[in-house]
């Protein structure tokens, strides 16, 4: 049987999330599916972890970079050493509820058959936590739900919090990934932004399924935390790929507030 759905994750010093992350993604409903994990040479015990996860299921698959990669280019390996027809990509210190998957595929099928043009199938909510779902510990976290109206390409260059191309956690088929050319590799963790600018450029739409969503952790160890001070150069890198499409006033206001280092890194 061929694989429906690879679900890659790119890992880094995950050691303390990553067993509950692969087992929520073993809990999918799918017929047929991979894991695949990208170890981007963690000090910690990813490793360890991840090892007696492949000895415990037959379909999933680690490795582990010679040298640290960017996550971006660690995406890129990931989804290249895996076979099936649609991508998700879950981040080791991520939950996916249980099912969560079969019901983005089923979408995503529906999709295609009604129009002829894959999608991008993402989940409607997306349910911020500290340490454990259902027990939260620290602050409280409201929930963020993506607003149902048309994308504009406005809407995804800046990176608008109404938007899905904001958190790259959606399923879409692997002809959209080739057609895009993958995630670029030197934004650091604005690769999720720079492939959904790339995918909606490219004239592919994000669809929202109404009573979805999927568990966010919050912790000091995010690399969106970690990585602010990198964000002025990253952002930089980015415009340089895109910047054919920050010509117009608003556009070229917010490529000019984002190159603002002494602002970003406040």
């Amino acid at each position: 049987m061929s694989v429906e759905v690879t679900i890659i994750i790119p890992a880094f010093n995950g050691g303390r999330f990553i067993q509950e992350t692969i087992e929520s993604a073993t809990r999918q409903d799918l017929d047929s599916y991979e894991i695949i994990i990208g170890d981007d040479c963690s000090s910690d015990d990813t490793q360890e972890k991840c090892l007696k996860m492949v000895e415990k299921y037959d379909n999933i698959s680690y490795f582990r970079n010679e040298k640290t990669l960017s996550e971006g280019a660690n995406r890129n390996r990931c989804i290249a050493r895996g076979s099936g027809e649609f991508i998700f990509p879950l981040d080791h210190d991520n939950i996916l509820p249980d099912g969560l998957l079969a019901r983005l595929l089923r979408k995503a099928k529906d999709v295609y058959s009604e129009q002829g043009k894959h999608a991008l199938i993402s989940p409607l909510v997306i349910q911020f936590f500290k340490d454990f779902p259902g027990k939260q510990t620290g602050l409280e976290f409201k929930p963020l739900r993506w607003t149902y109206h048309r994308i504009s390409y406005e809407d995804v260059l800046t990176c608008q919090k109404f938007c899905p191309s904001v958190s790259g956690h959606y399923l879409y088929h692997r002809s959209i990934h080739e057609d895009v050319g993958g995630y670029l590799e030197n934004v650091g963790s604005l690769d999720d932004l720079g492939y959904g600018i790339g995918t909606h450029i490219a004239g592919y739409r994000y669809v929202l399924l109404e009573d979805t969503f999927y568990y966010h952790r919050i912790h000091s160890g995010s690399m969106w935390i970690n990585e602010k001070k990198n964000l002025p150069r990253y952002w930089k890198n980015l415009f340089e790929h895109y910047g054919d499409y920050y010509t117009e006033s608003e556009l070229l206001k917010f490529k000019q507030q984002k190159l603002n280092t002494e602002e970003l890194i406040k």
